[in-house]
């Protein structure tokens, strides 16, 4: 199936964009459905929609309510090549399906195969290529304790390549809590401070992402327990390196190395399937 993406300029007319599907006929989206987010708390439309599950690695769904919920912004040829995931989703162009994650936890690996939805399409950009670079994600869930997780204070950290950012609402609004944004390799960033969970917590959480230039992709979102009054070792954070937290073995699956198996040892683990709550509505890939 291909869909003409219609896009709408304020003024005129601009022409279609298109994002490709195999075996189908050609499907109309009115402009309401492919307009250029504003926020990454703006409201989704409420449309039926093709749906992406766990583009990145066999997901691992575990109940109707679990996981992350999002949408793929795209840049066509044509525009800036932005450095900062919010700018991917202010200014590109969102495709009309709902992508749902069961976890944060994608190693350092190669990224070429693209987005096939649950039908066997796969997305493909303006020049009919198949999208894997110069995308972005907005994913919204709740942070929750799982199972073993204790309740406390905990530190945020994300891994990622490219860029990426972590906004909680905390009451206030959703307000930046990590932000690790730019072009560059495997990066470990730190929050520096801490968010509070016990058992009832169910924190609303924001995460974007962007890739840049192909095809080395990474996002791990990693959290550690931390205790009242003392100061987290800040190991490996800001350290970077497309081999350096994980390589690839014969078979091109992500090796962790020495440098990840060290944060492993100051505490930090990846958050798991048992940590993300949808926001409303029900996972589609359960």
């Amino acid at each position: 199936m291909k869909i003409n993406l219609n896009h709408l300029s304020l003024l005129a007319l601009s022409g279609f964009l298109s994002l490709s599907y195999s075996n189908c006929s050609n499907v109309d989206f009115a402009s309401t459905q492919t307009e250029k987010s504003k926020s990454v708390t703006d409201a989704e439309p409420a449309s039926p929609a093709p749906v992406i599950c766990d583009p990145f690695a066999v997901g691992n769904t575990i109940s109707p309510i679990a996981g992350l919920k999002g949408s793929i912004y795209y840049l066509d040829s044509s525009q800036t090549r932005y450095t900062r995931s919010q700018d991917y989703i202010d200014n590109g162009h969102r495709v009309p399906a709902d992508l749902f994650l069961s976890q944060v936890n994608v190693p350092t690996r190669s990224f070429t195969e693209g987005f096939t939805t649950t039908d066997g399409s796969t997305l493909k950009n303006e020049a009919d290529e198949t999208l894997f670079e110069y995308f972005a994600l907005s994913l919204k869930t709740k942070f929750k304790l799982g199972a073993g997780d204790e309740p406390g204070n905990y530190e945020i950290g994300l891994m990622s390549d490219d860029g990426s950012t972590v906004l909680f609402d905390q009451g206030r609004g959703f307000e930046t809590f990590l932000e690790h944004e730019g072009d560059h390799s495997t990066k470990m960033k730190c929050s520096g401070k801490t968010i509070s969970m016990t058992p009832q917590s169910r924190l609303p959480a924001a995460i974007t992402y962007y890739q840049g230039p192909r095809t080395h992709i990474a996002m791990v979102l990693m959290w550690r327990r931390v205790e009242a009054g003392t100061t987290p070792d800040t190991v490996e954070c800001d350290k970077s390196g497309n081999e350096y937290f994980f390589a690839p073995d014969a078979n091109g699956s992500s090796v962790p190395q020495d440098p990840y198996k060290r944060l492993l040892a100051a505490g930090w683990k990846p958050m798991k399937a048992d940590n993300f709550e949808l926001v409303a509505g029900s996972n589609k890939c359960y």
